[in-house]
C-alpha cells in the first residue's frame, strides 16, 4: 500500500485559501495541507505560484507526521521506517497572508 512515484514535482498557480480552521466542528484535524498515509517511500515536491492564504489558522496550515512504527519491516526498510514524511517539501513563491 505504498504510492510508487520518483522524481515528481507538482506545480500549482493562483489558489486561494480561505477562512480555514484547525478543527472542524466535531473537533476532527483540518488542514489545508496534509501527506497520504500510504506515501512511506516518497511525497513530490509541491510549488505554489501567486497564492493567497486568508483567515487561516497557524494550526490549519500543514500536518506532516512522524512516520508509522509499522513501516519498520525487515522486508522493506529493515527496522528503520520509511521516512517520506520527514522529506516533504513545499515551495511558495509570490504568496500572501491575511487576516487571523
Amino acid at each position: 500500500m505504498s504510492i510508487a512515484v520518483w522524481q515528481v514535482k507538482v506545480t500549482f498557480n493562483r489558489l486561494e485559501f480561505r477562512n480555514w480552521l484547525a478543527k472542524t466542528r466535531e473537533g476532527m484535524r483540518n488542514s489545508v495541507f496534509a501527506i497520504s498515509p500510504y506515501a512511506s517511500d516518497y511525497v513530490p515536491v509541491m510549488e505554489f505560484f501567486d497564492t493567497k492564504f486568508t483567515n487561516v489558522e497557524d494550526d490549519a496550515m500543514a500536518y506532516i507526521y512522524d512516520p508509522p512504527k509499522g513501516w519498520a519491516n525487515l522486508k522493506d526498510c529493515n527496522e528503520f521506517p520509511c521516512t517520506a514524511p520527514l522529506n516533504t517539501m513545499l515551495t511558495f513563491k509570490k504568496t500572501s497572508f491575511s487576516g487571523i
